[in-house]
């Protein structure tokens, strides 16, 4: 147990982190292989290790701290963003996480940590620990990739939603310059503009940077769309009368 304080002091780390600690790539094999074989460290992945918490022999970092404690640029983003603030009405065995490099899904204790890549950095917190985008973020990358998400739980989440920043939303929109994603992200929010307290200008906004091109909210299920006038998008039948 002598590097064990150490190690602990980490609760995630990878092999050189070991070398580090232990002084030699030697050292850091054999701590590595002591260490599972007794329990103070499980493997997460290739390279990738959680320090146990000995009183309950499990891991001591939850499903955030792993998501983001693999890379320096690593946060929880889209959906898991909602159901970190207990904004969900679905618990869902999947942690989404954006990084700035290529990465690999993998499942860690009955969890799928799906990785969705960006060198967009704005608008992302470190929060007791956890680096996590805002929830006006969320929103926007939500309804950005909405062939990966369910349209009816993103409309669930965001209604259970008391309070947004509209001029964040703008300028993450601003750094994406998306036309489609103005005109579905105007759309959305639309439904919530009384609850939400959304002023007229930032919807006008949106239809003026989205120019008069017709889109679809789900490209993937065009056939299942139905035609919104109004912002010239085709959209689920549901979404209209939510």
């Amino acid at each position: 147990m002598k590097y064990l304080k150490e190690l602990s002091s980490l609760k995630m780390f990878n092999k050189k982190d070991v070398i580090s600690v232990c002084g030699n790539i030697h050292n850091a094999n054999y701590v590595l292989k002591s260490y599972i074989d007794k329990g103070y460290i499980t493997k997460i992945k290739k390279d990738y290790f959680v320090i146990n918490d000995l009183v309950n022999d499990t891991p001591a970092a939850n499903k955030y701290e792993i998501a983001c404690g693999n890379g320096d640029n690593d946060f929880i983003s889209h959906h898991s963003v909602f159901e970190f603030y207990g904004l969900n009405n679905q618990v869902y065995n999947i942690v989404d996480v954006t990084t700035n490099t290529f990465k690999r899904d993998f499942v860690f204790d009955n969890v799928l940590y799906k990785y969705h890549k960006s060198d967009n950095l704005i608008q992302v917190n470190k929060l007791t620990g956890i680096m996590i985008s805002s929830i006006e973020r969320a929103i926007v990358d939500c309804i950005k990739d909405s062939a990966n998400f369910e349209y009816y739980e993103i409309l669930e989440c965001i209604n259970n939603i008391n309070i947004i920043d509209e001029i964040k939303i703008m300028k993450y929109l601003e750094s994406l310059n998306n036309k489609l994603l103005y005109k579905k992200v105007g759309y959305v929010l639309e439904k919530f503009k009384e609850t939400l307290n959304i002023k007229d200008e930032f919807f006008s906004e949106c239809s003026k940077r989205s120019g008069n091109t017709v889109g679809y909210y789900n490209l993937k299920a065009k056939d299942a769309l139905i035609f919104n006038a109004k912002w010239r998008l085709y959209v689920y039948k549901d979404m209209e009368v939510f």
